[in-house]
C-alpha cells in the first residue's frame, strides 16, 4: 500500500498554528504609488515625547467665553440685532377724512364754514390718535370757517341795524328794510318804485318823506296759491273799497294810485297769507293820508 507523502513536521509548542499573510513587499509585486492629485498620507500618530497637534477650535456655548489663548470664532452668519434695534414699521395711515371735509366746507361761503370748524375739530382729536395725514388741511379747514362765520356775524349785525323798528304800540319810529310780508296797515313807505317783485321795502315813520302807504291787508285762505285772476280780482275790488274808507279823500285824489302786493310761490310756501293794499303818491308827502 502506498503511503500518503509525509507532511509537514508539526509545529513546536509555543508556535503559531498558521503561518502569518505575507505582506505585499514579500510577494515579490512593486508598492502601489498613489495616483497624482490624491490625498497625502496620513501621517502616524506621533509617539511619545512628540509635540501634540493643536486642537480644533470649536464654537463655544453661548454666554461662555472661549478657552485662553484662542480668539472668539468666527460666526459664519451676521448677528441679530439687539431688541429694540429694527425700526419701527409704519402703517399706511392716509389722510383723513374729516380733515378733507373741514376743508371743503372751509371753502364753501357762509353756513358751510360752521361744519369746516366742527369737523376740523373732530378731525384733529382723530389725528391726534391715529397718526394720519391731513392736519394742515383741518386747521386750514377750521380757520376759513371761522372767517365766514365772522362774515355771517357781520351780515347780521348790518342787516339788523338796517333793519326798521316798531314801536310797542307798532308804530315805524326807525327807518329801514322790512319784508313785505311784514307790512301792516297804516306802514309808510319811501317808494315802490317800478319793480314787478318786492321781497323786502324800506319802511319810514310817515313824518318824514314818502310816497306810499299801506292802508289795508287782506287775508287769504286755501291751502294752495289763488290764481292770478283771483288775486288780480280780489286786489282791484277790495283795495279800491277799503281806500274809500281809510282815507276818503285821497280816494277822489288823482294825485293817489292803488296798487296792491300779493304772495308769490315762494312766499305761499313761506307763510304768506295776505293781499296789501297801498297807496302810493305823485309826490312826496309828510304825513299820513289815514281819516283824510
Amino acid at each position: 500500500m502506498t503511503q500518503p507523502p509525509a507532511g509537514p513536521p508539526p509545529p513546536d509548542p509555543g508556535q503559531p498554528e498558521f503561518p502569518p499573510y505575507p505582506t505585499p513587499t514579500s510577494s515579490g509585486y512593486p508598492p502601489v504609488e498613489p495616483p497624482p492629485g490624491a490625498y497625502p498620507p496620513v501621517p502616524p500618530a506621533a509617539g511619545p515625547g512628540a509635540e501634540p497637534y493643536p486642537p480644533y477650535p470649536q464654537s463655544n456655548p453661548a454666554g461662555y467665553p472661549p478657552p485662553p489663548g484662542y480668539p472668539p470664532p468666527a460666526s459664519p452668519y451676521g448677528a441679530y440685532p439687539a431688541a429694540g434695534a429694527y425700526p419701527p414699521v409704519e402703517s399706511a395711515r392716509g389722510t383723513n377724512g374729516f380733515a378733507i371735509a373741514s376743508l371743503i366746507l372751509g371753502i364753501v361761503p357762509i353756513c358751510a364754514g360752521i361744519f369746516g370748524v366742527v369737523f376740523g375739530f373732530i378731525s384733529l382729536n382723530q389725528i391726534k390718535r391715529t397718526g394720519q395725514n391731513g392736519r394742515g388741511m383741518a386747521i386750514a379747514g377750521i380757520v376759513l370757517g371761522f372767517i365766514w362765520m365772522i362774515v355771517l356775524a357781520v351780515v347780521v349785525a348790518v342787516g339788523a341795524g338796517n333793519s326798521a323798528k316798531r314801536d310797542e304800540s307798532g308804530h315805524v319810529t326807525q327807518s329801514g328794510d322790512m319784508d313785505v310780508t311784514k307790512l301792516r296797515v297804516g306802514d309808510c313807505v319811501a317808494d315802490l318804485g317800478e319793480k314787478s317783485y318786492y321781497t323786502t321795502t324800506k319802511a319810514i315813520p310817515c313824518a318824514q318823506p314818502h310816497k306810499a302807504e299801506v292802508y289795508a291787508v287782506l287775508p287769504l285762505s286755501g291751502s294752495s296759491l289763488p290764481s292770478q285772476s283771483v288775486l288780480d280780482e280780489k286786489g282791484n275790488e277790495e283795495c279800491g273799497a277799503e281806500l274809500e274808507s281809510y282815507a276818503p279823500s285821497a280816494f277822489d285824489d288823482d294825485s293817489v294810485q292803488i296798487t296792491y302786493l300779493y304772495p308769490t310761490k315762494r312766499s305761499w310756501a313761506q307763510g304768506d297769507r295776505a293781499i296789501a293794499c297801498v297807496a302810493t303818491f305823485d309826490t312826496q308827502r309828510t304825513a299820513s293820508i289815514k281819516g283824510k
